[in-house]
């Protein structure tokens, strides 16, 4: 199983919310956690849902990649990487 800098922040911020200041501190204290953008993490999820939605509709998955590279100005391979780890 491969581990994104993604994941260990999701996983940092689960553990922010469940815990106090002082847990936190021990747990990752000295830690460099990566942050990942704003921009491009809400990007991905919606290029994400608009894929999930235009194959549910009856698009070839190609097609499907096509458009949605078009959209948000990204080349294939681009969206084929956002998309891959959630087919």
């Amino acid at each position: 199983m491969y581990i994104t800098s993604e994941d260990i922040f999701n996983e940092f911020l689960k553990f922010c919310k469940k815990a106090d200041k002082k847990a936190v501190l021990k747990e990752y204290g000295g830690s460099n956690i990566y942050i990942p953008s704003y921009k491009n993490s809400l990007r991905d999820e919606d290029i994400l849902k608009e894929y999930e939605e235009l194959v549910a509709s009856g698009f070839k998955k190609t097609l499907a990649v096509k458009k949605i590279a078009r959209k948000y100005e990204l080349t294939n391979a681009s969206v084929y990487r956002i998309v891959k780890p959630h087919k």
